[in-house]
């Protein structure tokens, strides 16, 4: 792999971070030897101090992590892809290595060339002459703070065929693939975190939620899965974690234990790396301590709970550091006190703050305040709180109140890109988010514009939503707007959506010899959505528009019992049916009382009173019926499963989730749930997923025709679409393509008659 150093290293070193760090190590080599510090104390409380001064945090992300899970592909004669690596705003960071992985394939002869760049600054120009190869490559990056809090990777692989010809430069042979599992590392000072907003930009892909144990209290729970839900939507995928405490299994690679400190018998049983139990609360009040490779936490919700066991194991720390190393009992208790440890110190209520626990830098949130941090923690408002602690009373998306949304609400920033070729512009949103009671988007208008190329052919925009065309046009390219709008079919919504704008063009130079040229296309911030009534269907989509007013999440007592195995099991599902956390209400069920929902609902393995669905599990055995009632799928001995069924509870419509089997599946990707009632989920995902009571609609009604149409003139051609719109509003659609054919008839045997009388005119006069 070949190695390349930053460009630019312009920032001094974190103050004080480098003298504890030599201090640490000629103290971990110097052994039990009492040696003295500058303070005339001793070695153990000189590596105690240096410990717990230490709060350096080391991140490493792949691009797997980031949501590509297999190699992104550039081809053709120019491609080029920019990738946001997530740094923490406006913080330096230090000892940052980007390792890329990729490798290339060049069947025909030419010039295959790659360029990176880093914040736009070249970092590496390569040439290949193989017909394949390891094209990866390890670049330093400078620690210059970014205020964006990212950093931004371009590459650009050009591959030219031709020499002095007109040659077809699509070259679909030569290509250069990026593999997903392309590596940035990078450590920052966790004592720079100083606000909510920065926190939030320094979370990891894969943040850690801490709770106060495996048992939570209502209250607790109810945070905790709000603020999941919230990490979700984020793109992320949060992990729930329990404070360590006696009789847990902690893994212990990454520690190291400094040599003084082994004079500490709990110190000392973490010294031999690998798992170990925790024998003892002082080893748990060790463990906190060692942050550095130890304890993991990104949010914590800070409850009594929390502050207790916090104290229990740091107590029994001391006592223990009291006995053996008198002198460093001070140096612990200043820095439980301190602001390194500050979140395991209850805030006020309804508080959601930037804090220290174990020397971490943490959001945390008070068991009062989850739904106000689940609505906080949007693409927008998070960005305000510039302080260390807010008290949120209302945090909600910022929707406009008439029922048209701009494509800025929804993820998308309008703006111009290059096109040489095809350049594509997206926006993702989750339709939870956006619907309101009974109403989702039905109407999609996109405006764009385009600058004149160096061909004739004019620029095509095709828009696509979840990859369903929507409309397309050839646009004039006189730089003027030019409108795109169609109809949104209830098919193509999905609880996550992905719009997608292409721009293709005819790339071209001046006689065939010069370097083709992009010209700039632009999406004008005018786009919108409009959203309109609509029937709620019995299926996951429809369950959307009808969470969109509000939810029961129902779960049984016994998952607050387990709530580190259920809270990511109910995050996911909550994130992929579309329950807005901010608003839905969390219900336990106590014992064996079925609970009747007052409202739409999602239950995780609650009894609900009267429901009724299609599909079955128990121990191990899944059923599966049609909507007459018949099994469509009866199986047993299944493990590692769950499903996911649309179901009603008297008058109420909700989702109901289950385990098939002993084992819930652990879900280590998102779910993405699509126009079935029915799913089974695993780890990867939907697994299958069906609709046994599928009813495909035109004009409202069921009848089996077109699926996803609202207004049957949009099947025919525009002359004919007023004797449609004409017929009385009680006609039955079913009978609107038959009196539309008659019609279509009766115009080309007028039509044929008109030829007729004008040939016998010609000839009269012929005549």
């Amino acid at each position: 792999m070949i190695s390349v150093s930053p460009l630019r290293r312009d920032r001094a070193a974190r103050p004080g971070a480098l003298p504890a760090i030599i201090l640490a190590a000629i103290l971990a080599t110097a052994g039990p030897v009492a040696a003295q510090d500058a303070s005339g104390g001793d070695a153990t409380a000189a590596a105690l101090a240096a410990l717990l001064d230490d709060r350096e945090v080391t991140r490493s992300v792949t691009l797997r992590e980031l949501g590509f899970d297999r190699p992104d592909v550039l081809a053709s004669l120019d491609a080029r892809r920019e990738i946001y690596l997530p740094v923490p705003a406006g913080i330096p960071i230090e000892e940052a290595t980007l390792d890329f992985d990729a490798r290339y394939l060049r069947a025909v002869p030419g010039r295959s060339t790659l360029l990176m760049s880093l914040d736009g600054f070249p970092v590496s120009a390569r040439a290949f002459t193989n017909d394949a190869g390891d094209a990866s490559l390890r670049v330093g990056v400078d620690g210059e703070a970014r205020p964006s809090g990212f950093v931004q990777l371009g590459l650009a692989w050009s591959s030219q065929v031709s020499v002095d010809a007109c040659e077809d430069e699509r070259q679909i042979a030569n290509a250069l693939a990026i593999g997903p599992d392309t590596r940035f590392t990078y450590a920052f000072d966790g004592g720079a975190v100083r606000d909510v907003a920065t926190a939030w930009t320094a979370l990891p892909a894969r943040p850690v939620v801490l709770v106060a144990g495996r048992a939570l209290a209502e209250r607790s729970y109810d945070a905790a899965w709000r603020i999941g839900v919230a990490l979700a939507r984020a793109g992320k995928r949060p992990i729930f974690a329990a404070l360590p405490a006696k009789g847990d299994t902690v893994d212990l690679a990454g520690v190291t234990v400094p040599a003084a400190l082994r004079a500490i018998p709990s110190y000392a049983a973490l010294a031999n790396g690998g798992s170990r139990v925790l024998a003892s609360d002082a080893e748990a009040g060790a463990f906190l301590t060692l942050a550095a490779g130890g304890l993991r936490a990104d949010v914590v919700v800070s409850d009594a709970a929390l502050s207790a066991a916090t104290s229990t194991a740091l107590d029994a720390l001391a006592a223990e550091i009291a006995s053996q190393a008198p002198a460093a009992a001070q140096t612990l208790a200043d820095w439980r006190t301190g602001p390194a440890n500050a979140a395991a110190t209850p805030g006020a209520a309804d508080a959601i703050r930037v804090a220290g626990l174990a020397g971490l830098p943490v959001i945390a949130v008070a068991p009062e305040a989850g739904a106000q941090a689940a609505g906080l923690f949007t693409q927008l408002w998070h960005r305000i709180v510039l302080t260390r602690s807010v008290v949120a009373r209302v945090a909600e998306p910022a929707l406009p109140a008439a029922d048209i949304l701009p494509l800025s609400d929804l993820g998308g920033t309008p703006g111009s890109i290059e096109v040489l070729a095809r350049g594509d512009w997206t926006a993702t949103f989750g339709l939870g988010a956006i619907a309101r009671a009974g109403r989702v988007p039905d109407q999609l208008v996109v405006d764009v514009a385009a600058a004149p190329g160096a061909t004739a052919t004019a620029p095509v925009a095709t828009v696509y939503l979840n990859d369903v065309l929507l409309g397309a046009k050839m646009l004039t390219a006189d730089g003027r707007p030019e409108r795109i709008s169609g109809r949104i079919p209830s098919y193509a919504l999905a609880a996550t959506n992905v719009l997608r704008v292409t721009f293709q063009r005819q790339p071209g130079g001046e006689h065939c010899r010069e370097t083709p040229q992009a010209y700039p296309a632009a999406v004008l911030p005018t786009s919108h959505v409009q959203l309109g009534a609509v029937a709620a269907s019995d299926d996951f989509v429809g369950m959307i528009a009808r969470y969109a007013g509000g939810a029961e999440v129902i779960v049984p007592a016994a998952a607050l019992a387990d709530a580190t195995a259920t809270l990511p099991t109910l995050a996911g599902i909550a994130e992929a049916v579309g329950i807005a956390a901010d608003k839905a209400t969390l219900v336990v069920a106590s014992g064996t009382i079925p609970v009747a929902p007052t409202q739409s609902f999602l239950s995780l393995g609650a009894t609900v009173a009267g429901v009724s669905g299609q599909a079955r599990a128990e121990a191990g055995r899944l059923v599966v019926d049609n909507n007459a009632g018949a099994a469509i799928l009866d199986i047993s001995g299944l493990d590692d499963i769950g499903v996911v069924d649309v179901v009603k509870a008297g008058e109420r419509h909700g989702i109901a989730y289950a385990t098939v089997g002993q084992r819930a599946p652990i879900l280590e990707k998102p779910i993405r749930l699509g126009r079935g009632d029915v799913a089974v989920v695993g780890a990867t995902g939907v697994l299958a997923e069906v609709s046994g009571n599928r009813t495909l609609e035109i004009g409202g009604s069921q009848s089996g025709l077109l699926p996803g149409a609202t207004d049957i003139s949009a099947w025919l051609p525009a002359e004919f679409q007023p004797i449609v719109r004409a017929l009385p509003s009680g006609t039955p659609m079913g009978w609107a393509v038959p009196i539309a054919t008659i019609a279509v008839l009766l115009f080309v045997l007028l039509l044929i008659r008109a030829a007729v009388a004008r040939r016998k005119a010609r000839k009269a006069q012929q005549g």
